[in-house]
């Protein structure tokens, strides 16, 4: 059975563990690393003591699994990575200052074997709900070869593209959610 519930202190080394395991699952290997994207202990840590992950575990007979998170958290945390800063000028354009008001969204990962049974979006309206009276919308950026994430967060959870921009010879779509409808 599958229980949807917030990270805890006791779960930062497993999630540290996962995130460094998966944080380029995405990337062909010619691609390399994503710069600034996997997060660190320390930003772990912080995150889950503000209410920022979720965490999707599997009860099994002899032991719970981590079989997906999702991390959200205030654009604070994310300023130090260049791509997370220029995401955030190319909003404010659009936006305005939507620092206070939204937060950032991603990464979220989902273990390969419970992918397509909708668990990607039971996280994010698990997590939204709890984030709707902190913010008014949560911000992902997507790249633009991703496509199966395209198909998870815009095709079939609604996250609506709101813009496109280029980053390190790479292009990325910047997709919202707004809280106040999600």
């Amino acid at each position: 059975m599958i229980r949807l519930r917030l990270a805890l202190e006791t779960d930062k080394s497993e999630l540290v563990r996962l995130e460094r395991m998966h944080a380029a699952d995405e990337l062909s290997p010619e691609q390399g690393q994503l710069e600034g994207a996997c997060l660190d202990g320390a930003l772990i840590g912080r995150l889950i003591a503000s209410g920022h992950i979720l965490i999707a575990e599997d009860e099994l007979p002899q032991r719970k699994q981590i079989v997906g998170y999702l991390v959200c958290g205030p654009w604070r945390e994310f300023a130090h990575w260049p791509m997370q800063r220029r995401a955030l000028s190319v909003l404010k354009q659009q936006f305005g200052n939507i620092e206070q008001s939204s937060c950032h969204y991603g990464p979220v990962w989902v273990s390969s074997s419970y992918r397509g049974r909708g668990l990607c979006r039971q996280m994010w309206q698990t997590l939204g709900s709890k984030l709707q009276g902190r913010y008014s919308r949560m911000i992902a950026l997507i790249g633009e070869d991703n496509e199966a994430s395209i198909k998870a967060h815009v095709r079939d959870d609604g996250m609506q593209i709101v813009d496109f921009m280029e980053f390190a010879d790479r292009g990325y779509y910047l997709t919202s959610l707004d809280l106040k409808q999600g």
